[in-house]
């Protein structure tokens, strides 16, 4: 007779949570420091750090200074707002579009072409000159 035994393996209802100190590849992610302040020589031995680039920085708003009652204003009572859209980023990203690709599609077919024409121009050159050799040897003979 057999007997009645319940299997050992589980089947899990949930699948597991990603872990979320795991970067995409699968490596952990670095650990930061909580500190509310860092020593200057933290800052400047920070391997990670990178200076934003020069075409992504922010440029600079600056007003022209006023004269108001004979002294130098600098500052306006005027406040400035700057937006900065974040675009979403659970949303795929859009490819940019190669530029000109077209104008190199057709650079690459007139090369094609002028190569053509010159590859022509040496067969019709070798074969005259061939021509011309069993003319000769022809007429020695």
């Amino acid at each position: 007779q057999r007997s009645k035994r319940v299997s050992q393996i589980r089947i899990r209802k949930t699948v597991p949570k990603p872990d979320k100190n795991l970067t995409p590849m699968g490596l952990p992610k670095p650990k930061r420091l909580k500190k509310k302040e860092f020593s200057l020589e933290e800052i400047y031995t920070n391997k990670n750090y990178k200076s934003p680039t020069p075409n992504r920085s922010l440029e600079t708003i600056f007003e022209e200074p006023k004269e108001k009652n004979g002294t130098l204003v600098c500052i306006g009572n005027q406040k400035r707002k700057r937006v900065l859209d974040f675009p979403d980023f659970t949303l795929p990203r859009k490819r940019k579009a190669k530029a000109n690709l077209g104008s190199l599609r057709t650079k690459g077919s007139r090369r094609a072409k002028n190569k053509d024409a010159d590859l022509n121009f040496m067969l019709i050159q070798r074969l005259s000159e061939l021509e011309d050799y069993f003319s000769r040897q022809g007429l020695e003979d």
